[in-house]
């Protein structure tokens, strides 16, 4: 009853305008309220949306390469480091053609 009182039922009008991920965290809710309760499903919505959320920013790392006047390459790198932009941060290394 909860769902049905306060869903915004106008909100599947714009489904196809909103990202995939909120659509999904949406629908989970919405169905972990019916089938739980509120608590339940507003537990699980914070947490799919907090690994959404990092999954995103984990792609958002930028580099930047040059060489020194003395033959070093340095890389800047900055954007959110943390353990699931591991992937992200190996790409903008290129070791095997770094000078010794």
């Amino acid at each position: 009853m909860v769902v049905i009182g306060t869903f915004a039922w106008s909100s599947f009008r714009i489904l196809n305008k909103i990202p995939k991920t909120d659509v999904f965290v949406l629908i989970l809710v919405s169905a972990l309220t019916v089938i739980f309760d509120l608590a339940i499903a507003v537990l699980a919505g914070v947490i799919v949306s907090g690994l959404v959320f990092s999954w995103e920013n984990a792609k958002r790392i930028r580099a930047r390469k040059h060489f020194k006047k003395d033959g070093t390459k340095v890389y800047e790198i900055w954007g959110p480091l943390f353990f699931g932009s591991i992937a992200a941060f190996n790409e903008k290394f290129d070791v095997k053609n770094d000078p010794d």
